[in-house]
């Protein structure tokens, strides 16, 4: 099937269907290629770059990024080839000056490449041309979630201390790390983790080990106690992250911090060195290992940890919203609500790298389907009388499958869909972006507004209530342009729908009305509202008054009655017959009272309408109006909104009917 005809710069390789088939594109595919590379330069210098970094790996003469016998290798085969892969890769990067600070200075990924003063020569920084040059492997590495959760966690959680600490062993791989929260009895809930993480004091005995908290514990730098961390449960030992099982040497642990009073503060992050960085031999107290295999990444070596009372140093604590001294006692810092969400970044920043990785299957997938469609054929383009399967004229031309509609109706809407979920990722990993610097930013701001309360390790705890009114102003004066534009919006959002309501219903009560018509309907809602009459005009006001407050609290009791039946049927899960009686209740307000509505409208205003177009007008508007308010998929969002107010003008309009007692009587009791 090959082509060996010049076909200007493609490879005689290429199959000519698909060189035909790319012939017939109406639009230039460098320019979608450029827009994905986010290359905005008549240039083409991103990607020219990306193709460099790519070729580099293509070309690469140790050969250890060949993935041809990856699917013929065992699971610990693949692991520990993808560890040489590592292993190369960063010998590029280093090649390339990733981490030439001259090179790269705070041009990088600002989240990751903070206090990058004290980057050397030879460490590795996060930017863009890392995720480029490790996508050109086209196969998982084991130590993705080093950079995508353990690193970033350091730079949100951690002081600045800490960083400069523990940054440079992270970027020089000296220290890999992992993110481990996921227990085998919970994980999403947070707030029941069970891995403990108890305060020592210098000097003071384990109970259970019998270890002495000394002053410094492997290197970790300041002084005063230490934590020991302990998996107490069977269920508290960490289940499921990822590079835990074989390849990290710390993690970061997610921990229930109790103090040195026995007080439980909830989850906090502690990095716990769980291998040592000489032999990767595992660190007195720990088990640790892999899960085993699973139905796919198994490159990812995902694991287990159980902690057997582990003294950690004091500052191994991430530090950056709450300290505990060396008396073991703890304190939050005082930053903005808002500065402290920072926190949370992390996880969703995984969800938006699980939704880029996810359109990037789909495009693979896609991209072979779609290129063997077009070379594969089944069939002939007339058929010659003998089934089309070949057994007559050979000189029939043959269909290429992608001809077939029911073949592009399976396989084009997943190629757009591919598009969608890259972008949407992209979008999400900018968003998240923009959100944690304008919360650094907040963090930053507050601590110097605290008067370095970062150094003082929870000093500012204790300075009263004058150092709560300052950080109420503090949080006043942070509250940027996006912020009141948004709540400015949701406020318009909000009131013009109800504004709009109001202004209809007044016209409404106002310019449809003819007095004939409003006595009946009066007399019509005193019948059917009321249990005592007070149309008698010879009555006292003091008994119409009384009158009126009995029919208003039997108004008010039975809409109670109704609302209690309908969170009844809500808490028994009746929601058939719950929806059921809602679609019924808005199908007779739209049709028999907006149809009463509109017929006294066409007799105030003498409109000529025949009787056949009257009910065809009003049953429409009532199918519409319920399909509109209970099934909106679909259905532009001002079309539902306009039906919600129409129903809520009909509704006043017919409250209007009562009498002037009842109704103000009934607004009071309500």
């Amino acid at each position: 099937m090959a082509c060996n005809l010049p076909t200007g710069g493609i490879p005689s390789t290429v199959n000519p269907d698909l060189i035909q088939e790319r012939a017939k594109a109406t639009f230039d595919p460098s320019a979608i290629t450029a827009f994905f590379d986010g290359d905005a330069s008549r240039q083409r210098t991103k990607t020219a770059r990306r193709r460099q970094l790519e070729s580099l790996i293509a070309n690469d003469p140790s050969g250890v990024f060949d993935n041809d016998t990856n699917n013929y290798m065992h699971r610990t085969e693949r692991h520990v080839r993808s560890l040489a892969k590592h292993v190369r890769l960063i010998e590029l990067c280093r090649s390339l000056g990733f981490g030439d600070p001259a090179k790269h200075g705070n041009n990088g990924n600002s989240s990751v490449n903070d206090v990058n003063d004290s980057v050397s020569p030879g460490e590795v920084l996060l930017d863009s041309e890392w995720y480029d040059i490790s996508a050109a492997l086209a196969d998982d590495l084991p130590t993705a979630l080093h950079w995508v959760m353990f690193l970033p966690n350091i730079i949100s959680l951690c002081d600045e201390e800490q960083q400069k600490r523990f940054l440079p062993l992270c970027r020089d791989w000296r220290m890999i790390g992992c993110y481990a929260q996921t227990e085998v009895g919970h994980g999403s809930n947070v707030r029941a983790l069970e891995t403990t993480a108890t305060f020592l004091k210098e000097g003071e005995h384990c109970p259970t080990t019998g270890q002495v908290a000394p002053i410094s514990i492997g290197g970790g730098g300041g002084g005063g106690g230490a934590w020991i961390i302990n998996s107490p449960t069977l269920t508290s030992t960490k289940f499921w992250p990822g590079t835990l099982g074989r390849t990290c040497n710390h993690a970061m642990v997610i921990a229930r911090l109790i103090d040195a009073a026995g007080v439980d503060h909830g989850v906090h992050n502690f990095l716990v060195q769980t291998r040592s960085m000489e032999d990767h031999s595992l660190m007195p107290g720990v088990t640790c290992g892999d899960i085993g295999p699973k139905i796919g990444y198994n490159v990812m070596d995902n694991g287990f940890a159980k902690f057997e009372h582990v003294l950690i140093p004091r500052r191994n604590m991430a530090m950056r919203f709450a300290v505990v001294d060396e008396d073991g006692v703890y304190s939050k810092k005082t930053v903005s609500d808002a500065a402290s969400k920072v926190a949370y970044i992390t996880m969703m920043q995984v969800r938006s790298y699980i939704i880029l990785e996810a359109s990037k299957a789909l495009r693979l997938g896609t991209t072979m389907v779609i290129r063997y469609s077009a070379v594969r054929k089944q069939g002939f383009t007339h058929n010659n009388g003998n089934g089309g399967d070949g057994d007559g004229d050979s000189s029939k031309e043959e269909n290429q499958i992608l001809d077939y509609m029911q073949q592009q109706h399976r396989l084009f809407p997943l190629l757009a869909s591919s598009y969608c979920i890259f972008f949407t990722g992209k979008k999400m990993l900018a968003d998240l972006k923009a959100i944690e610097d304008r919360l650094v930013k907040l963090v930053e701001s507050d601590g110097t507004d605290t008067g370095g309360e970062g150094e003082g390790e929870g000093e500012g705890a204790n300075k009263g209530s004058s150092q709560g009114s300052v950080s109420s102003t503090r949080s006043v004066d942070h509250i940027s342009f996006e912020e009141l534009n948004f709540g400015f919006s949701s406020f318009h959002a909000m009131t013009t729908p109800v504004v709009i309501c109001m202004i209809l219903s007044a016209l409404a009560v106002t310019f449809i009305q003819i007095e004939e018509q409003r006595d009946i309907a009066t007399e019509t809602m005193t019948d059917a509202y009321t249990v005592i009459d007070i149309s008698n005009p010879s009555n006292s006001n003091l008994r119409n008054f009384g009158a009126s407050l009995v029919n208003g609290l039997v108004i008010v009791s039975v809409v109670a009655a109704m609302t209690f039946l309908i969170v009844i049927l809500y808490k028994y899960r009746c929601m058939k017959l719950l929806l059921g009686y809602m679609v019924l209740s808005s199908g007779i307000l739209l049709g028999f009272l907006g149809g009463y509505m509109f017929y006294v409208f066409i007799q105030k205003y003498n409109i000529i309408i025949d009787q056949f177009t009257f009910y065809c007008i009003v049953i429409n508007f009532a199918i519409v109006g319920t399909i509109a308010t209970f099934y909106t998929k679909g259905i532009p969002i001002i079309v539902t909104q306009t039906y919600n107010i129409a129903t809520s003008v009909i509704l006043a309009w017919q409250l209007s009917h009562f009498n002037d007692w009842t109704a103000w009587t009934l607004l009071g009791e309500i």
